[in-house]
């Protein structure tokens, strides 16, 4: 009962910090739509360091949750979302290597 719990708490905190993350992908979403009519308000470099923060905080969200799922007992369908997690961990560190080697140059926006 109080393993349940605290993988519950660990989640609940997680999430949080997801919603972080979206909060950070609106903005730099936002940014980059004014950057067309050239009213952005966040710096190239601002830009790069917030990307990239939000990439690692999602490969970190990632490995945590997947931490969740190997810790959780009594679960029938605990394999497939083994399996979810560690494709969804796979793309995300794609996205975050696209993310670092883009960083010095200009492919676009970074925010995939």
């Amino acid at each position: 009962m109080k393993k349940e719990i605290d993988i519950l708490n660990i989640q609940f905190i997680a999430t949080l910090f997801f919603i972080l993350s979206l909060v950070i992908s609106l903005i730099l979403n936002y940014n980059e739509k004014l950057r067309f009519y050239n009213k952005s308000f966040l710096s190239d470099d601002l830009v790069r360091k917030l990307s990239l923060f939000n990439r690692v905080l999602i490969v970190i969200l990632g490995f945590i949750f997947l931490y969740c799922n190997f810790i959780t007992e009594n679960n029938k369908y605990i394999n497939l979302q083994i399996c979810a997690n560690v494709l969804s961990i796979i793309s995300a560190l794609i996205v975050l290597y696209v993310v670092y080697v883009s960083q010095n140059n200009d492919f676009g926006s970074p925010n995939l």
